[in-house]
């Protein structure tokens, strides 16, 4: 093989092409069925057999194994096979979904409490940091359901209106972060 048998990729993400050479008798090959978002291409002219594409729509950590076999000319003295094998890791992507019935963004007046914001993590995301918020206002993560939820009062003497714009990144993800840069808070 001219790449890795066995890679670990994100979402999304091109593998690197994989490829196998046949050589010593081997005319053709029969392979495992691929998933879908990756292609196989077997040139019969250089007898290069090839993999090559990227996988999205996962939820959770998901290993796709392969499996190559040869195959000789039926006719020639050399009509044995050889297999080999390997394995695709794709990690999901981070995600940050709202699932509050009210919008990111809250207008609220002096000293009264905000309506509370719902945000699913999914995919890889196993926790979040929220930066930007006004005091007063804090947030909470759920580990058992991964619910971020924003709440409070903010706590500012205000004498015009003011404006906070929070962010959510995502944290513990095998692949990169999202960063959602969402709402405002209007006291």
């Amino acid at each position: 093989p001219t790449s890795t048998d066995n890679q670990i990729v994100c979402e999304g993400e091109a593998i690197d092409q994989i490829q196998y050479q046949l050589s010593e008798g081997a005319e053709n090959i029969v392979f495992s069925p691929l998933p879908t978002g990756l292609t196989p291409n077997f040139n019969t002219t250089t007898k290069v057999f090839s993999i090559s594409g990227s996988i999205s729509g996962i939820t959770t950590q998901q290993v796709f194994s392969y499996e190559i076999t040869t195959s000789g000319d039926p006719n020639s003295t050399n009509a044995c096979s050889d297999t080999i094998s390997g394995s695709i890791t794709v990690n999901p992507d981070p995600e940050i979904i709202l699932i509050s019935t009210s919008n990111s963004d809250v207008d609220v007046c002096e000293g009264q409490p905000i309506d509370e914001i719902k945000y699913q993590l999914t995919g890889g995301a196993l926790g979040a940091v929220v930066s930007g918020l006004p005091s007063g206002v804090q947030y909470n993560i759920d580990p058992g359901t991964k619910i971020v939820t924003i709440s409070g009062t903010p706590s500012q003497d205000v004498s015009t209106e003011e404006t906070y714009y929070y962010s959510i990144t995502t944290i513990g993800s095998l692949c990169p972060p999202e960063v959602l840069f969402v709402g405002r808070q209007d006291n």
